[in-house]
């Protein structure tokens, strides 16, 4: 993490220290370190179960990210952590007050707070990394190593694919009507003749209802349950006409 800068010094625990030397040196500044430990979820964001370590005197003039990695170096820390590192701005809660020290960018920014507060406080958090393994045989992974969760098969609930035949089946999608409504997919069927069947209009009764829409569906419902091919033609704003194209076949 780089070598160690003179200047600054960790305060031994217990050792006093008065801010009051910076009316002097005026330069300098003391930060607080607050390090191994963790943060809370916000609201009222804390950091918990760590340690913290004062250094004190350091230049504002040299302060930068090797700075930073001298005093960590000094703390314990390996070249190979991976940390993350922040501040927080003076008279602030950790809720709004917590920025991230990484960049020469953040160091200036920083360094805009310390010359009316002698007092920073500087956050470590250590970011754990996890290790992927993979199966000794390299079974149930792709690839890139993972596993696909598409590759999952549930045997116990495994269902026989079923062959049907669907050449006597053609879906097109009628034009809009006068209104600019879309007719619904309709199917459009072949048919023989055995399959047609005969029917009475004298025998059937009239309709009247509230509006084209509601007649339409009324229409679609009955040829669901008749299980019949109708077709809606070009109608006048008062009357609708369907033609009865045959019985759907069934399929067996």
């Amino acid at each position: 993490m780089g070598d160690n800068i003179e200047e600054w010094y960790i305060r031994l625990e217990g050792e006093a220290f008065d801010l009051i030397v910076y009316e002097t040196y005026t330069n300098y500044c003391s930060i607080k370190f607050h390090y191994a430990g963790r943060f809370t979820d916000s609201p009222n964001k804390q950091y918990v179960d760590g340690e913290f370590a004062c250094v004190d005197m350091v230049n504002n003039t040299d302060f930068r990210i090797d700075l930073l990695n001298s005093v960590l170096c000094s703390l314990g820390f390996e070249d190979d952590d991976v940390i993350s590192l922040y501040y927080k701005i003076p008279l602030k809660s950790l809720d709004i007050g917590l920025k991230p020290l990484v960049s020469e960018n953040d160091t200036s920014s920083f360094l805009g707070y310390v010359h009316k507060h002698k007092m920073m406080y500087v956050y470590v958090e250590l970011v754990e990394t996890t290790e992927t393994s993979s199966d000794e045989d390299g079974e149930g992974d792709s690839e890139d190593g993972h596993s696909d969760v598409n590759d999952i098969i549930d045997e116990e609930h495994l269902v026989d694919e079923v062959e049907v035949n669907m050449s006597a089946f053609n879906f097109q999608i009628e034009g809009q009507d006068e209104d600019g409504q879309v007719d619904p997919v309709q199917p459009l069927v072949t048919v023989t003749e055995d399959d047609l069947e005969v029917l009475d209009y004298d025998s059937l009764e009239r309709k009247e209802f509230a509006n084209r829409y509601l007649a339409k569906e009324k229409i679609r419902a009955y040829s669901v349950e008749t299980m019949r091919n109708i077709d809606f033609k070009r109608n006048d704003k008062r009357r609708i006409r369907a033609v009865c194209k045959g019985v759907v076949p069934s399929i067996t």
